[in-house]
């Protein structure tokens, strides 16, 4: 994916997601990954929200399903000063 961004490779779709995240979210993260998590190519399924306590559970049972990319990425927190932060 890096290497298409680089290519300047990104489609409108997910360009209107990334103008629209861009006000709402504040960011640790390099551009590429902002624009990779805002890619629109996705049939869903790419990020879900599960009870912490049921995180390990999901992940083993993916895995044994062959889904071995799986992991968590992220929490859900607190409303703060942004709606979304990405770290």
């Amino acid at each position: 994916i890096r290497d298409l961004l680089a290519q300047g490779v990104y489609p409108g779709g997910s360009k209107a997601n990334l103008e629209y995240l861009a006000p709402l979210a504040e960011s640790s993260s390099d551009a590429d990954t902002l624009k990779i998590l805002c890619d629109a190519q996705t049939s869903g399924g790419l990020l879900m929200a599960v009870p912490v306590e049921k995180a390990q559970g999901l992940l083993q049972a993916l895995h044994a399903e062959g889904v071995r990319d799986s992991a968590v990425v992220g929490k859900v927190s607190l409303k703060g000063t942004v709606p979304l932060r990405v770290t």
